[in-house]
């Protein structure tokens, strides 16, 4: 809903000039467009544009919804595209589950399961096709224990 760039992220017209939305925009013109005002569409986004209501990308239609990420433009576009994009999602898509998996759906913690500092970490009691000198070194003393 907020884009970080509030700014009108300017291009010029090329030469020949660019028909906008049926008006003729001579060429050199300075043009551009607002991240925000573009988040704002009701034509897109539904009369309801400006409440914070995520079932709208899961309820609309197909057609609909390819508008929409289309017109998405919180990280700019083309050649002014944002270098942190990456990284800003890698955050996004790794941070969602992280606390899913730490507090489960109900927003509850789960219980922690219990590991060793070894080698290979793996939980207490899980069964495994490792060697037993791989799983049986303590990392911090050095000491193997017996794979029986």
């Amino acid at each position: 809903m907020h884009p970080a760039a509030g700014l009108i992220l300017e291009r010029i017209v090329p030469p020949q000039g660019i028909d906008i939305c049926g008006e003729h925009i001579p060429g050199g013109t300075i043009v551009g467009c607002n991240a925000w005002v573009l988040h704002r569409r009701p034509e897109i986004f539904g009369a309801d544009v400006d409440a914070c209501r995520p079932e709208r990308w899961i309820d609309a239609p197909p057609a609909q919804l390819k508008e929409m990420k289309a017109t998405m433009f919180q990280f700019g576009a083309g050649a002014r595209t944002c270098i942190g994009k990456n990284i800003s999602l890698l955050e996004v898509y790794k941070l969602v589950p992280s606390f899913l998996r730490r507090l489960g759906p109900t927003g509850e913690p789960r219980p922690r399961v219990e590991d060793a500092q070894r080698v290979v970490r793996a939980p207490a009691g899980l069964q495994h096709d490792l060697p037993a000198e791989a799983v049986a070194c303590d990392c911090m003393t050095g000491v193997v224990e017996s794979g029986d």
